[in-house]
């Protein structure tokens, strides 16, 4: 059997050999702010929201792996709305992401304010609709203006990055090598 072995520099040496261009990307100070903004969120969606889901599950005496209680369950309505606030909130999360995070390259600040705000939104629709009354979840579709203010920092993002590539880049911190 033969065994290949890496010098160092050895795989930077391939990556030069294959001709490919490297960027690097720099971020600015505050950019923490976006990264305090995103543990936040994992915290929110990833572990306060599935406790609340497993201690409904014990409450109301559904097991794994159904994801919904059967509606033979006297308590489904109960369970459903808690896990149903949290199944909602996990799908709209990675678009959540896919507009925090590269918004937060130009604009941080403002970024982390419009993550906070859908946080908040997140909490009190997940806390309404756990509530057991399904339209008690609307009391946080206020946090829907947190989307949308991270939608228009991305899209600010964008089109300075196609009008002025070279100069935008330079001030997101994108540098060619």
């Amino acid at each position: 059997m033969r065994s290949i072995t890496f010098h160092s520099g050895a795989i930077w040496e391939f990556v030069k050999a294959l001709h490919l261009n490297m960027a690097v990307l720099t971020v600015p100070p505050q950019y923490g702010y976006v990264l305090i903004t995103l543990i936040l969120s994992i915290l929110t969606i990833h572990i306060f929201m599935p406790i609340t889901v497993g201690k409904a599950r014990k409450k109301y005496g559904v097991g794994y792996p159904n994801l919904y209680a059967e509606p033979s369950n006297k308590n489904a309505n109960a369970f459903n709305c808690v896990q149903r606030g949290h199944q909602n909130s996990l799908e709209g999360y990675a678009m959540f992401l896919s507009l925090l995070l590269p918004s937060g390259l130009k604009y941080p600040v403002a970024a982390s304010i419009f993550g906070l705000i859908w946080i908040a939104g997140r909490i009190l629709y997940f806390q309404g609709y756990s509530s057991g009354d399904p339209k008690a979840r609307l009391r946080g579709n206020w946090g829907h203006i947190g989307e949308l203010g991270l939608l228009v920092l991305v899209g600010m993002t964008a089109y300075s990055l196609l009008t002025s590539p070279s100069t935008i880049a330079e001030k997101i911190g994108i540098h060619a090598n």
